[in-house]
């Protein structure tokens, strides 16, 4: 039988020894409060440059901004809403800031007019723009193909990604049913290919939506401002 010296010397060392595990926690606690939380996320070495996990980050020479490709109908019935029209792609091209600008006229036709940078300067664009909507580019009609044709030849060359913007009022009553299916082939390769981004139409008559979808793949087709 434990006599009640023992049991109280039993008693007394583990009291003893919860007071101490009670201080050295204690100790650890204080010691943790005084410690700045690390707030600086992790650094990774990917191909040679710095990459701050969880954000990415590009590389010194900056993101690509692309490149937007302007189609402006000087056909005969475009050009009878030459002011429309004029206004369309007046506000157009001064949307684009960054990047790379390409202007094309067409009617039957397609003919470049201006590779480059973005045309910040108002009164520069305006004698573009009384230049560029005079003359026709060298046929009847409107062929929405054979601009989409030069585009096609120009993407190899272009900075992506590519925006393209059509300023037309789309009376293609003259382009065939083999043109407009091989427009519809090459802008579905453009979508899976992800070769361009989107095909905006502006300033189209009434009427001519079907002519459009027709021609683009609908995955790119943004249809606007009808006059």
């Amino acid at each position: 039988m434990v006599n009640k010296s023992t049991r109280k010397q039993s008693l007394g060392i583990l009291f003893g020894c919860a007071l101490l595990l009670a201080g050295i926690g204690c100790f650890r606690l204080i010691a943790g409060c005084g410690k700045p939380e690390d707030t600086n996320p992790p650094v990774a070495n990917v191909g040679g440059s710095s990459l701050i996990a969880g954000w990415g980050k590009r590389e010194a020479s900056g993101g690509s901004v692309g490149t937007t490709v302007v189609g402006i109908d000087v056909s005969g019935s475009a050009l009878a809403r030459k002011e429309d029209l004029m206004r369309l792609a007046r506000r157009e091209i001064q949307k684009v800031r960054e990047g790379s600008l390409e202007v094309h006229r067409f009617d039957r036709k397609a003919q470049e007019l201006y590779s480059g940078e973005p045309l910040l300067d108002p009164e520069r664009l305006t004698k573009h723009l009384r230049s560029w909507f005079q003359e026709a580019a060298g046929g009847l009609g409107t062929s929405l193909p054979a601009f989409l044709e030069r585009v096609d030849h120009r993407l190899p060359s272009l900075e992506r990604p590519v925006r393209i913007v059509v300023i037309s009022d789309c009376g293609m009553e003259l382009t065939t049913p083999q043109e407009r299916s091989a427009a519809l082939a090459r802008t579905k390769r453009w979508a899976d290919q992800h070769q361009v981004a989107e095909v905006t139409v502006l300033g189209l008559a009434p009427g001519q939506r079907e002519a459009i979808r027709a021609c683009i793949d609908p995955r790119l087709l943004r249809i606007w401002d009808d006059l």
